[in-house]
């Protein structure tokens, strides 16, 4: 990937940058929409929170400074993130043509989704993006496989399903070996994109 991590973002700074944009919301648009799943909206809300998303990000970016010691723009786009989604939980069970009770709700209970302003990164919300990207990261790797290739099918049951290596290899006709095998060429595969999507949202390690 040729962004990544400052030159990206030094580049999205810039609102006229299309393609560096285009390079963002391909990065990070599968990202926004799984963790907005998590969070508990669906497809159409989801859709909605990485447009708003996206357009709060042009707003921010042009004074955005990047601190690549902190990785300051991850806890900032997850913030951005978390904050439209909360709009978007407010919006779903204000329109919801269902009692509170029958969606599991109290007032109470509504009362306490947090105002947007007082939404901090915190270890939870890391944790979720954490796993979206990983998610996401998977997926990619997912899709680089021919469809007749068995290799990915196997990591699956192994590791996804947590098969026992015996009983995924007498179901390919493999060894357990090669189940070892190609788990760990997986791993790498999916190790290295990972790195690629968190690199290119200013993390400052590695998954």
């Amino acid at each position: 990937m040729e962004d990544t991590r400052a030159t990206l973002l030094s580049k999205i700074r810039h609102p006229g940058a299309h393609h560096a944009w285009e390079e963002f919301y391909r990065l990070y648009g599968p990202v926004i929409l799984n963790f907005a799943r998590k969070s508990g909206l669906d497809g159409g809300s989801g859709e909605d929170v990485l447009q708003e998303t996206m357009i709060a990000l042009l707003r921010i970016m042009p004074d955005f400074q990047y601190d690549k010691n902190r990785g300051r723009f991850r806890n900032l786009l997850i913030m951005i993130v978390r904050r439209k989604i909360i709009k978007g939980l407010r919006r779903k069970y204000a329109l919801k043509e269902v009692s509170l009770a029958d969606a599991g709700l109290t007032p109470e209970m509504l009362g306490e989704i947090p105002d947007e302003s007082a939404l901090p990164a915190d270890k939870e919300l890391d944790l979720l993006w954490q796993v979206s990207v990983r998610e996401e990261a998977l997926r990619r790797v997912a899709r680089d496989f021919p469809a007749d290739d068995r290799t990915f099918a196997v990591y699956v049951d192994y590791v996804q399903n947590g098969l026992a290596a015996k009983d995924v290899a007498r179901n390919f006709g493999i060894t357990p070996n090669c189940v070892y095998q190609i788990k760990n060429r997986v791993e790498v595969l999916l190790h290295d994109e990972m790195a690629r999507l968190l690199k290119a949202s200013g993390e400052t390690g590695g998954p």
